[in-house]
């Protein structure tokens, strides 16, 4: 069986040889000469961390892309009396 670039699901490991496993487990930076069940679950564990960053790093983007921010130049902006000397701070807004 060959490996493909794509991570295999957790189900699918269940049906790889022992040699597929270790060099699965070469691929992704991990100890590869480890017995069979423990070298199973060690790549279940690490596929499932991956997942779970994957998904944190996602939730991450999305929540930030939905907020809203004010931009020098924006009309928001622009319109706020006072807002752009608060974020150059006081001796900035003192040279303006």
């Amino acid at each position: 069986m060959q490996l493909t670039t794509a991570t295999p699901s957790l189900e699918e490991l269940d049906s790889f040889k022992y040699s597929n496993l270790q060099n699965l487990a070469k691929s992704l930076g991990l100890r590869a000469n480890l017995r069979a069940d423990k070298l199973l679950k060690a790549l279940k564990a690490y596929l499932k961390d991956e997942a779970k960053k994957e998904n944190e790093s996602q939730n991450g983007s999305q929540t930030s892309a939905g907020r809203s921010r004010l931009h020098a130049g924006s009309p928001m902006w622009d319109s706020i009396p006072g807002l752009q000397d608060h974020a150059l701070g006081p001796k900035a807004a003192l040279n303006c």
